[in-house]
């Protein structure tokens, strides 16, 4: 069992919402193309990594037409959300995208670099570092469990599962369906790609290729 680590710099889980979601880059962007961004913030709570947040800069609809955002403080203190900077004539994802509001978080530096060196370098080498972010909220949190990591990347998903955490990682697919949402996905953004990054996570803790190995503390040398 890991060690919790203090949480007080970490938003709290409001009572309104079912669930708290931490979605990434690839699930935000998917959420956006298919207009339905908005209804996944009114559903949950949900928390953006800020390199995730930075990292979305742009999705490109239906229609492929490209629609560049940025992040601003939403309406709601406290709060984040996308806004639509240059959008496509015509288009109807603007307000599909402005209205959805969320916590913005960044790791504490020390704590960011820490998940890295815990991870096996195998695996390490395969989390980019907007998922580096997610997997280090993830890790601080109190109630890691009670939080769901929608994500479609396969070595993040490795990741929490090397922290024990295999639970937290679901699909874009279950979370719309939860909250009434019925649309069609791509694999990767459904239950069986994620069932499956979990069951290669296991592989590696199984092995010894999750976690790296403890680092070794020469015994001191006795006075003559």
């Amino acid at each position: 069992m890991w060690p919790t680590w203090p949480t007080s710099n970490l938003p709290r889980l409001m009572s309104a919402k079912p669930r708290l979601l931490l979605p990434d880059t690839m699930v935000i962007v998917a959420a956006m193309r298919l207009q339905r961004w908005e209804p996944l913030c009114s559903a949950f709570e949900s928390v953006v990594p800020d390199i995730i947040a930075d990292e979305t800069e742009f999705f490109d609809d239906k229609n492929q037409r490209r629609i560049y955002v940025v992040v601003e403080p939403a309406p709601t203190a406290g709060l984040h959300r996308f806004s639509v900077v240059q959008a496509a004539v015509g288009s109807a994802a603007p307000d599909t995208v402005q209205g959805g509001e969320f916590t913005l978080w960044q790791a504490p530096a020390a704590e960011f670099l820490r998940t890295r060196d815990l991870l096996h370098p195998e695996l390490s080498g395969r989390v980019h570092e907007g998922e580096q972010e997610a997997v280090t909220y993830l890790r601080l949190a109190d109630h890691p469990h009670t939080i769901r990591f929608v994500t479609a990347d396969s070595g993040a998903i490795q990741a929490v599962v090397a922290f024990g955490l295999g639970d937290c990682p679901v699909s874009l697919d279950a979370v719309l369906k939860s909250c009434g949402q019925q649309v069609a996905l791509d694999d990767e953004f459904c239950d069986e790609h994620v069932r499956a990054c979990v069951r290669l996570g296991g592989q590696r803790v199984a092995t010894g290729r999750a976690l790296a190995a403890a680092p070794v503390t020469a015994p001191r040398k006795k006075r003559p």
